[in-house]
């Protein structure tokens, strides 16, 4: 992974891989940012894709990557924490990695998790989507993890490395050898309480208990937009774009299932030209000046 791009693109769905295909048509170099599965992999068969008949989603995605990835296409697994505007670009904190891009398509796919009670509150007050962005703000706390991430288990790792007293929360179960003995209740977060400070203080769980901690990492596969990028424009859930998938912020286009209906593989395709192609002429645009 490089530390610039043209454009940076946050989803390795349909919609991102078909923004990529243009931005490369154009000239312009894209980053993929992939964190998880996409809607379309757990598809079991799709049959309203023109010139694909009886496909499985699996399948028809593996296509998709395959032709990005051969006209030059960088698609990496990850995710991203924040999109920050910065000096006519913007900064992405991947991982813990700091990329720049001169203009970003979210492609993020329909939410599926809701947001907690407490964490847009507390959100950088104890409340935070990245164990190795702000692992060391917690050292000699108490922390917890939880959520839908595949590396949930490293970061958890990581934290206690770095001197946190963490606690894993899942609704998944998981046995001491997969914890490493790191302390786990099998439950689900139901709200987030601030303490004495206005900071993260006390977890409410569903099954009742509530339990003591300076903070706590969600940890999931997608991030609302809304807390990936400070004053995007919503509604209804969905990131609000014009006609050619252009969002209140300059320099930043949403396609797919996060900004349009209806949630189809054509649709989330169609679209992603159209952000792909105007985010190139962004760029162009402004290298120009």
């Amino acid at each position: 992974m490089k530390d610039r791009y043209d454009v940076v693109i946050v989803g390795g769905g349909p919609a991102g891989l078909s923004a990529a295909v243009n931005v490369l048509a154009r000239g312009r170099t894209p980053l993929v940012l992939k964190a998880g599965e996409s809607n379309l992999e757990k598809a079991e068969k799709v049959n309203n894709y023109l010139g694909f008949m009886d496909i499985s989603g699996k399948d028809m995605q593996e296509k998709f990557m395959e032709h990005a990835i051969s006209m030059g296409a960088a698609v990496i697994k990850s995710k991203v924490s924040n999109v920050m505007p910065f000096n006519g670009q913007f900064m992405l904190n991947i991982d813990g990695n700091v990329v720049a891009a001169e203009a970003v398509i979210l492609a993020t796919g329909a939410g599926r998790a809701g947001e907690i009670p407490g964490e847009k509150t507390l959100l950088g007050r104890g409340v935070s989507y990245c164990a190795t962005c702000d692992g060391m703000l917690f050292r000699g706390k108490k922390a917890a993890v939880s959520g839908n991430s595949a590396n949930l288990l490293d970061e958890a790792d990581f934290l206690r490395a770095a001197g946190v007293d963490v606690t894993i929360i899942n609704k998944k179960e998981y046995d001491a050898k997969e914890t490493h003995g790191i302390p786990f209740i099998q439950d689900e977060i139901e709200e987030i309480l601030p303490g004495a400070f206005g900071t993260v203080g006390e977890l409410k769980l569903k099954s009742g208990k509530n339990i003591k901690s300076d903070g706590v990492f969600l940890l999931r596969n997608t991030i609302s937009p809304e807390a990936l990028i400070s004053g995007i424009g919503m509604e209804k859930g969905r990131i609000t774009v014009d006609c050619n998938m252009r969002t209140n912020i300059e320099g930043v286009f949403a396609c797919g299932d996060c900004a349009v209906q209806p949630l189809q593989v054509s649709n989330a395709v169609g679209t992603g030209l159209i952000a792909g192609q105007n985010a190139a002429k962004y760029v162009d645009k402004i290298n120009r000046k």
